[in-house]
């Protein structure tokens, strides 16, 4: 209160200090700003924290919500943005089902989010309301719930998450959990405490305490009062927390209804190309190609439609039309975009080849098992070396095409 008190003193004297021609006129304006700068006075003294009527929780309010909490959540999601835009996904192993759960990710904001935690702690500091209203003569049920409330101000419970959020992309998973432990014993009543757990699941996970973290989506499985909103939220940390323990089919349940919630087509393209490697994981070849061909209507990031298609085709199987993925592949040697994963390209132009061959190899083989018994030795001598050629001459014709770049 003294702060804002000696701000608006020296807004006054500012304007005191304009130089004005009429005496008459200067002396009225010394008398209108000392009449506003005593109504001032009293109207932040009647908004100070210390008090707790409805000017005091409308100011105090007012400016949580569109100062420091503002500047805030500024801060957390240009971290966010920028942990995304630096931290690399390796495709050469299984995606975490979140960008944030790789390791280079603690770092890759942190002044960001250092801020976001000082404003939202400047927050607590100077705008928490603790004190009782006054007595009403007449105590309502209404005013007896309001009266019993620990915390007035309506963004300290958002401020406690906003921290917690900050500590999590930080990959301070033991303040993150303790600022949602927190919201959760003192913000029973309160909305945010849903938001609370499911960011206390995706901590526990990172912490490895899945049985904690088991018992808190069970909690919220069975609560019906939990928002319909946080349910997309919620799928895609019980994904994280089945696929961190290794139990890949319960993390494929949790991934098919993640991709039915109305997520944005990143987080689908993501969670769609994890569930391929799953299906892959899991021996179930045909599924996990037909997982990665449906990334691309995800419209994903270059190297992650470059690699679903690659494991489309490595995966395939003899089922399906070859012709298309040969196609696709052969056009994938043609961008220049693609110099960098020629090898990958070859390779799985190979893969698709062999495992053609293969599937002929397997047919023709049963009947030459069957010659002997029919035709004579030097016939059959003579009808293998003719099946060989046959056989060998689309692979030698299939190496000669094939043109190497330096």
């Amino acid at each position: 209160m003294p702060g804002k008190f000696i701000i608006c003193s020296a807004i006054i004297l500012k304007l005191l200090s304009l130089k004005y021609i009429e005496k008459e006129t200067y002396l009225k304006r010394i008398f209108t700003y000392t009449i506003l700068l005593f109504f001032l006075a009293a109207l932040f003294s009647d908004c100070s924290t210390e008090k707790n009527t409805r000017a005091s929780r409308a100011y105090n309010n007012l400016t949580s919500r569109y100062n420091i909490y503002f500047n805030g959540k500024e801060s957390l999601k240009a971290g966010i943005i920028k942990i995304d835009k630096n931290v690399e996904d390796d495709f050469t192993s299984l995606l975490p089902v979140y960008k944030e759960s790789y390791t280079s990710a603690g770092s890759a904001a942190r002044a960001d989010m250092n801020n976001a935690i000082l404003k939202a702690s400047k927050l607590v500091q100077i705008h928490s309301i603790t004190k009782k209203p006054k007595r009403q003569r007449i105590r309502s049920r209404h005013y007896q719930e309001f009266a019993s409330r620990e915390e007035f101000n309506n963004w300290i419970d958002d401020s406690y998450l906003l921290i917690g959020q900050a500590y999590f992309y930080q990959h301070n998973f033991a303040s993150a959990s303790e600022n949602f432990s927190y919201i959760l014993r003192k913000f029973p009543d309160e909305k945010t405490k849903y938001d609370a757990m499911v960011w206390l699941i995706r901590s526990y996970c990172e912490l490895d305490r899945f049985p904690e973290a088991t018992e808190i989506v069970k909690a919220m499985q069975s609560d019906r009062g939990f928002p319909r909103k946080l349910e997309k939220e919620l799928a895609r940390a019980t994904a994280d927390l089945y696929m961190k323990q290794k139990d890949y089919p319960e993390a494929i349940k949790y991934l098919d209804i993640s991709l039915k919630k109305p997520l944005s087509g990143k987080i689908k393209a993501r969670l769609q190309y994890i569930l391929a490697q799953l299906y892959q994981e899991t021996g179930e070849t045909t599924k996990a190609t037909e997982a990665f061909s449906a990334v691309r209507k995800y419209n994903p990031s270059y190297k992650m439609a470059f690699n679903a298609r690659i494991n489309a085709a490595g995966l395939f199987s003899g089922q399906g039309d070859p012709v298309k993925l040969k196609k696709e592949l052969q056009k994938m040697l043609r961008d220049e975009k693609n110099l960098e994963f020629l090898d990958q390209i070859y390779f799985a132009l190979a893969n698709l080849y062999f495992k053609e061959m293969r599937k002929i190899w397997s047919f023709s083989i049963r009947y030459i098992l069957l010659l002997p018994i029919y035709i004579s030795r030097k016939e059959t001598g003579n009808r293998l070396l003719k099946i060989s050629e046959s056989l060998f001459l689309p692979v030698r014709t299939t190496i000669s095409s094939v043109h190497f770049h330096p």
